[in-house]
């Protein structure tokens, strides 16, 4: 199961999904968890794995609601 991260001060749940080359690397939400492997954005994958993968994403975030609520 997915350790979903948390924001200290407010407890918020961030879960975020690479949809196009960026440089995510140098902003604050490198350190937070990524809904799928971000070393491939959704925009490199073809249609057929964009599909699974944002099955995957769906499937983390009901999870983490479940844990979170």
């Amino acid at each position: 199961m997915m350790k979903p991260y948390l924001r200290e001060a407010d407890q918020e749940l961030v879960l975020w999904v690479y949809l196009s080359h960026a440089l995510y690397e140098e902003t604050g939400i490198k350190n937070f968890q990524a809904a799928h492997n971000p070393s491939t954005p959704l925009s490199a994958l073809e249609d057929h794995e964009i599909d699974g993968v944002l099955k995957k994403v769906a499937v983390k975030i009901k999870e983490a609601a479940l844990t979170t609520s």
